[in-house]
């Protein structure tokens, strides 16, 4: 489900459908306000909302703990706890998206002309994700560049910034602080204040995912 300011108040029918429906697993997703949603005037939804209502649904049922354990309230809180931290969003680094027609971009918030990687139909997928000079660039990104507010936040290596594309859509660079900057620090903020509550099943769950997985070992050592 994708979040919004409207649709924030039907997060808890959907914890209530997936149960009756009895599905596996759910995905719980801010919606980064990009091209078509900026023109139609959409709202985010703020992060401290979202996960308030994900704790509270993971309380009602078995079933809704295991749903609310697989959303990013939950990732966002075992990587607090095992207090891993990221010099930025990992853009670049961590995933690559291809569009209908083949071009290759980083990611689904930087599909625009000014990081086109490529063509799947043309190029060699192995030499654009080792020799990309777009890449490169972007793999460079460190928050304490983006600016002294930055450099100078609490929960800045937990942010890592904030999305780069929705930086880079805000602003036509990626060196500058996020456009939702106060909305990610809040909701830093009241989950270590959550957790100092110390009712944190919910995450040790996920951060023994997490410790089983190298690729996260070898993500957060890096930086």
């Amino acid at each position: 489900m994708t979040m919004h300011s409207k649709s924030i108040k039907d997060l808890p029918g959907f914890f209530e459908l997936s149960e009756k429906l009895n599905v596996d697993g759910i995905a719980i997703n801010i919606l980064n306000v990009l091209e078509r949603a900026d023109k139609c005037g959409i709202k985010r939804a703020l992060l401290k909302d979202v996960n308030r209502i994900i704790y509270e649904c993971s309380k009602k049922s078995d079933k809704s703990f295991k749903y609310a354990s697989l959303t990013d309230f939950a990732n966002l809180g075992a990587i607090l706890l095992m207090n891993w931290k990221f010099v930025y969003c990992g853009v670049g680094a961590a995933s690559l998206v291809i569009d209908y027609n083949g071009d290759v971009y980083p990611c689904y918030n930087n599909m625009h002309k000014d990081m086109l990687l490529g063509n799947v139909l043309k190029d060699d997928m192995i030499n654009i994700w080792n020799n990309s000079k777009k890449l490169k660039y972007l793999r460079s990104l460190n928050v304490n560049n983006f600016s002294e507010k930055c450099k100078n936040c609490a929960v800045k290596y937990y942010c890592g910034g904030g999305c780069r594309g929705e930086t880079y859509y805000a602003y036509k660079t990626y060196d500058a602080p996020c456009p939702n900057c106060q909305d990610n620090y809040d909701g830093i903020i009241n989950l270590m204040f959550l957790l100092g509550e110390r009712d944190n099943e919910l995450f040790e769950n996920r951060m023994h995912y997490y410790e089983n997985m190298d690729i996260f070992k070898r993500f957060n050592k890096t930086f």
